[in-house]
């Protein structure tokens, strides 16, 4: 059992992170977990100081985003059209990962094989999306192709592009095999009707539940997942 400001993780019956919790409620003795495709996770057999703790600790990261989003909200407060603008915001987000605001306002080819940027830095900028008008985001020159530098890493986020990929791709001359071509991370198991578990054969901790009803749905919840593709490729 592992329950962190980051995942609620109680082995069998659910691992998920936070933000795919919509709500808690306790009914004769288990308590419920609502998720964001609309299923609920009962859990029995808890005792009453870890259904406590899974309480508290829910209410401290939904009022942690809620103030998250409300900080983003304030500071794009009469903001206008113009990538300063859109980049001027993401600095005043105050990580001290992210360089000078320089380095972000346009290309910059010294910096092409930069590392990909951290997952709460992604987060954060994907957070300007419920602010910023997409039509501003497309009026952004778009990112260089094979290019990492900072600007082109953010500019694909905001546009909801797939990341950079490495350059050293196999060359047309080279070849596959089929094995290789069939691997999947993800195991799946069909449990019931239109509902399947999704693991990751790599850490079987790793665990969700994609439903195939109407709407499609997965407890990681992102609309277009892998966990989504590798039922449906099952």
């Amino acid at each position: 059992m592992k329950i962190t400001p980051k995942i609620l993780s109680i082995p069998p019956h659910l691992s998920t992170r936070w933000e795919n919790v919509t709500a808690l409620r306790v009914e004769e003795g288990a308590l419920l977990v609502s998720l964001h495709d609309g299923s609920v996770c009962s859990i029995p057999d808890l005792s009453e100081e870890t259904i406590n703790t899974i309480f508290a600790t829910h209410a401290q990261v939904s009022e942690s985003l809620e103030t998250e989003k409300e900080d983003i909200s304030a500071l794009a407060s009469g903001m206008r059209s113009g990538i300063k603008d859109i980049f001027g915001l993401f600095s005043k987000l105050g990580d001290s990962s992210v360089p000078s605001i320089g380095k972000v306002l346009e290309h910059d080819p010294t910096n092409a094989e930069l590392p990909d940027l951290p997952e709460e830095i992604v987060k954060k900028v994907q957070l300007l999306l419920e602010v910023i008008p997409r039509e501003d985001i497309l009026e952004m020159p778009e990112a260089e192709p094979g290019c990492n530098c900072m600007y082109c890493q953010i500019n694909r986020i905001l546009r909801q592009e797939e990341p950079h990929q490495e350059s050293d791709l196999l060359s047309s001359d080279e070849t596959v095999e089929e094995t290789e071509l069939e691997f999947s991370q993800w195991n799946v198991e069909n449990i019931d009707e239109k509902l399947y578990k999704v693991t990751n054969k790599l850490d079987p901790k790793e665990e969700y539940r994609v439903f195939l009803g109407d709407p499609i749905g997965c407890t990681c919840g992102k609309a277009h997942c892998d966990h989504i593709l590798a039922v449906l490729r099952s």
